[in-house]
């Protein structure tokens, strides 16, 4: 095992995946999820305003709340699917970079995974030992040939099915 893994396929993945996985991780939430979400981009801001109670000056107060709940309702949603989202195959895992959030999925934790078309995105579909599922959309900047012959080294089927 290496101090430093090496890195070999690089990726940024395609704008318009990213929005539709965006929609989809929102629209997977419980209704009661989403409601709490909502309630709290609405009403914590609001908490500067319930503090100027003790301060003379309340109008910038409540115009700051009011603001920053805009932002976080309205605004940072729309961020969240604009921020692009990197994907690296290192040695050891496969890391998927969006904003301040990574995920990461070691080879020995891969169950399978397999090639899909969406439309016109090639996708690779990683399943975990868990069941849980993650698509990493192909750009044009790698091939899925060799991204292919790397995973199938990589991610030893047999040993884990015990066939």
């Amino acid at each position: 095992m290496r101090w430093i893994p090496q890195k070999f396929f690089t990726w940024r993945e395609p704008q318009d995946f990213v929005a539709v996985r965006c929609r989809a991780e929102w629209a997977s939430l419980a209704p009661r999820e989403r409601r709490i979400l909502r309630s709290a981009a609405l009403f914590l801001p609001q908490f500067p305003w319930l503090l100027s109670f003790f301060v003379p000056l309340k109008v910038p107060s409540l115009v700051l709340g009011l603001a920053t709940s805009f932002f976080l309702f309205w605004c940072l949603p729309i961020l969240w699917r604009k921020t692009p989202a990197h994907v690296h195959v290192f040695d050891d895992c496969i890391l998927w970079q969006s904003g301040n959030s990574h995920r990461r999925f070691l080879f020995t934790e891969l169950a399978s995974y397999h090639w899909q078309s969406q439309g016109v995105h090639s996708v690779l579909k990683l399943i975990r030992n868990s069941g849980k599922e993650f698509d990493l959309a192909l750009s044009g900047e790698v091939d899925e040939l060799e991204l292919d012959r790397f995973l199938a080294e990589r991610v030893d089927l047999e040993s884990i099915h015990g066939l």
